[in-house]
């Protein structure tokens, strides 16, 4: 009995350290001989039907089935599989350094790579918690800033836009008032927990996917906390917050998959790995796994929008994965003074991409748990605000591809075509989808004098020194190669012309300015 019970130490000892030396890998493979597809039972129907309307192939090879015979081999000598990536024709697998050492002499086997185990941060922070929304914050200020109410008077409410909200937690969804709607009209096609294997996603008591959600479809005393209330909803659990993730990219490209599988058009990202888990050069929108996955998930025809992050007060401000990303809708959060807030996370990127895209309110009513409305503020919240919008906009122009929704949302922006690292092109406004008559006069002039710039303020627009709110001015400089140097937003001003100083000018820069609607540039 003694030996018995020291044979079963021994084991559990071997057992867990064997455990402690496995890592989660990606194995890549060579081909996809001998698999067949077909997309008319894989995909649903509207996933066959976005493919048809943006003349994309349905018998691209990236969404063949990965070869059976070889997932058999490479389970034969691993601890375990994950998740399939028929993308990037691969599997995810958990193994010992030996075993990968036998995996990676296999013919079939074209790369293995370690996956990155990644500190998980949702991106945001809870203010004030009640069961009382009125007590909290008006709803209103994080539509008005959009000019949502338009989009209702038009009857746009994202009916009919299949959205994948890919997240860590939906507690409460399937019980909170705030998603009373959503349930009466059966808006929730489909859920899965890519981190446990099983479609539940409620169970777990983590709830900001499901504050996330309620800024795009959530409804509170009969007022939108969203824009697209009437969207229908993948729901995709991927990790749990605030925990080292090793297979958290792994999770999230399942979950991508698994979203154009079911016909998703847009997509929002509102956590992911934090600024510590790549080094800031690699934030480029090519390293990270997500990023990849989101670019090819463009040229399917879905839109990923993403949450910048919330490093704005750290000593990497990047923007993170996927948000770094080409083919990705990046969105910073902005204060209720209309400026960047102070935790956002900014661009540039390391190779100066225009980055982010808009920008939109971080501080929102938001619900949480099952029955709580939380004040909260991060970018967590800025991106699915705009989701909605875009999900109004693809209500209106469905053949819209990933590129031309940028497009639109950039050129509909209070900004545009102004932009810089904070502010991208400014927040999306729906009346430039319905009223395209409006010209902004100048209200600046903006000119050279001997060694330095000068705006000088028409009259008539000069700021009012003494004013509540003051006019804001926008201004940055670009050197030869697009790469914006310096930037400026000027809110308090004594109604004074700008001097921009001989030090920051050279000849080749160009300034641009943005001013109570109108834009001008110079070029030195």
């Amino acid at each position: 009995m003694l030996k018995n019970f020291f044979i079963g130490i021994l084991f559990s000892v071997s057992f867990i350290g064997e455990l402690h030396s496995q890592k989660s890998y990606w194995v890549f493979f060579t081909d996809k001989n001998g698999t067949s597809f077909d997309p008319y039972s894989y995909f649903a129907p509207e996933a066959i039907q976005r493919r048809i309307n943006l003349g994309i192939s349905l018998y691209d090879s990236s969404d063949f089935p990965v070869n059976e015979k070889y997932l058999a081999q490479i389970s034969e000598h691993v601890n375990s599989v994950g998740h399939i990536t028929r993308w990037f024709n691969g599997v995810g697998v958990d193994a010992t350094e030996d075993q990968i050492e036998i995996i990676r002499q296999f013919p079939f086997v074209k790369e293995v790579l370690e996956q990155s185990s990644l500190m998980w941060k949702p991106a945001c922070a809870t203010i004030v918690s009640d069961t009382n929304p009125e007590t909290l914050r008006d709803v209103h200020l994080q539509i008005d800033p959009m000019q949502g109410a338009l989009f209702k008077q038009h009857n746009l409410t994202g009916k009919g836009i299949i959205i994948s909200v890919i997240d860590v937690g939906f507690y409460g969804v399937d019980v909170h008032p705030a998603f009373q709607n959503v349930r009466f009209n059966n808006n929730i096609r489909s859920t899965f927990d890519f981190a446990r294997d099983k479609a539940d996603v409620y169970a777990e008591k983590s709830d900001h996917g499901s504050s996330v959600l309620s800024c795009i479809a959530g409804i509170v005393n009969g007022n939108e906390m969203g824009l697209a209330p009437d969207a229908t909803f993948l729901l995709a659990k991927i990790a749990t917050p605030w925990t080292s993730q090793p297979k958290g990219e792994e999770n999230f490209v399942a979950a991508l998959e698994w979203s154009d599988k079911q016909g998703a058009m847009l997509v929002n990202c509102s956590d992911g790995p934090d600024y510590e888990s790549y080094f800031p050069e690699q934030m480029n929108g090519k390293c990270s796994m997500m990023s990849c996955a989101s670019n090819i998930a463009a040229r399917k025809g879905m839109l990923i929008i993403a949450a910048a992050g919330n490093e704005g007060e750290t000593n990497s401000p990047v923007l993170l994965p996927p948000a770094d990303a080409d083919s990705v809708l990046c969105v910073t959060a902005l204060n209720d003074a209309g400026y960047i807030a102070s935790y956002s996370s900014i661009g540039p990127t390391p190779d100066f991409k225009h980055k982010p895209d808009v920008s939109a309110p971080g501080s929102a009513l938001v619900a949480g748990g099952k029955y709580n409305f939380n004040s909260d503020e991060g970018t967590s919240f800025s991106s699915p605000l705009i989701v909605g919008f875009a999900a109004c906009l693809v209500q209106m122009y469905p053949d819209l591809s990933p590129t031309q929704i940028i497009d639109s949302l950039h050129k509909s922006s209070s900004l545009y075509p102004y932009f810089d690292y904070s502010h991208g092109y400014g927040t999306p406004q729906a009346s430039y989808f319905f009223d395209t008559t409006s010209i902004h006069p100048a209200t600046f002039k903006l000119s050279r004098m001997e060694n330095t710039a000068v705006i000088t303020f028409e009259e008539r627009y000069k700021p009012i020194c003494n004013a509540t709110i003051y006019p804001k001015i926008y201004y940055n400089l670009e050197d030869e190669k697009g790469r914006i140097y310096k930037y400026f937003v000027e809110g308090e001003t004594t109604g004074n012309n700008i001097v921009i100083p001989e030090l920051w000018l050279r000849e080749g820069i160009k300034i641009n300015v943005f001013y109570q609607g109108y834009y001008a540039s110079l070029q030195l």
